[in-house]
């Protein structure tokens, strides 16, 4: 691995919460193209191990690869779940993203105040205000932890939608 490289994964090592791409490329004096190229020498170096780069948006964090983890490792609580109406909310949310309440209710068809509440509560979803001639609109995205949990490292992993019957019947 490059002397680049090394250092990528140090600072990503060093903060176990990730870092965006221009932090790592303030951090380490990198280009973007040298943070491409390193960030390419990183992932290939973690490939054969316990480790992988979870990229969310521009963030990086390394992260455990659940599928090799033993079950006994994973701590599952009643904490840890979520109800069929949080997860379908998540999930429009991770396809549609970023997306209004308005707009989820509308997929929904019920309300989803108090599951928005509560995925936001358990760090799976984002919140983001907007202010447009002193109208505030919040718009809700999947987070880096929904991505951990999810055991994905992209949002573009996520397994693709198959069409509606609408548009079949074309």
């Amino acid at each position: 691995m490059s002397t680049i490289a090394q250092q990528i994964h140090a600072v990503l090592f060093l903060h176990p919460a990730g870092l965006s791409k221009a932090e790592i490329m303030r951090l380490c004096a990198l280009s973007s193209e040298e943070l491409r190229t390193g960030l390419s020498e990183v992932v290939q170096f973690l490939h054969d191990s316990g480790v992988e780069i979870l990229v969310s948006n521009d963030h990086l964090q390394l992260i455990t690869k659940i599928s090799l983890l033993p079950s006994s490792a994973i701590d599952i609580t009643q904490k840890d779940t979520i109800s069929s109406s949080a997860l379908e909310v998540l999930a429009i949310i991770a396809y549609k993203q970023p997306i209004s309440r308005n707009e989820i209710e509308e997929i929904r068809g019920v309300g989803s105040e108090q599951t928005l509440r509560g995925l936001l509560e358990k760090d799976l979803i984002l919140e983001t205000k907007t202010k447009k001639n002193s109208i505030t609109t919040v718009r809700y995205s999947t987070s880096p932890q929904f991505l951990k949990q999810a055991g994905l490292t992209s949002l573009s992993l996520l397994p693709k939608l198959k069409e509606t019957h609408a548009k079949q019947a074309k």
